[in-house]
């Protein structure tokens, strides 16, 4: 075995000629926030949590809980008035909904391959928009779509964003909804 090891300072002489690999370097930008998008959150290591959204006058919850991680790949984004943005993997919803909250979006696309996932976003859109059918449905500001990721539609989108399902451990252990270790989704691990 020992006649067969190769030290690691091996492998980094193949880069000491610099002009082999050409690097590229971008500035990093500040992430524009978007004027008309508020997010509340508790300090870090708060122990303090929200109360539930109550409904308002319209009847639509008052605001929508969702992870600050989350937040993140909507930011990067960096939407633009008149955007069109692609959410392939969009259930439940949240992204999609934040991203329209910007007010930048001409059109969101959400998407997902399982039917029960697009009720699930079109639920969180009825519950947070209230005249969803009317005024972004029926206007296709907002497009509900059940469509393979691996084929990309004729549209053309400025922003895609593609957040893939996971098995979502950490929420495994305290949730039983869509929770992919529950023995009823066993055919699918």
């Amino acid at each position: 075995g020992k006649e067969d090891f190769i030290p690691e300072s091996s492998h980094y002489k193949l880069y000491d000629n610099e002009s082999q690999f050409a690097v590229s370097i971008e500035k990093e930008y500040d992430v524009h926030f978007p004027e008309f998008l508020n997010i509340y959150c508790y300090e870090a290591e708060s122990k303090n949590d929200f109360e539930s959204p109550k409904k308002g006058s319209t009847g639509v919850l008052n605001y929508y809980l969702m992870d600050g991680g989350s937040v993140l790949p909507v930011l990067a984004l960096d939407l633009e008035p008149g955007s069109k943005m692609l959410d392939m993997c969009a259930a439940p919803g949240g992204k999609s909904l934040l991203a329209l909250q910007t007010l930048y979006p001409d059109c969101i696309v959400s998407n997902d391959i399982s039917y029960s996932r697009l009720n699930r976003i079109e639920n969180v859109y009825k519950q947070f928009l209230y005249d969803f059918k009317e005024k972004w449905l029926s206007t296709e500001h907002i497009k509900l779509t059940n469509r393979d990721g691996r084929i990309i539609v004729e549209d053309n989108f400025d922003r895609i964003l593609v957040d893939v399902p996971c098995t979502t451990d950490r929420h495994s252990l305290h949730e039983n909804d869509n929770n992919i270790f529950k023995p009823s989704r066993i055919k699918e691990r």
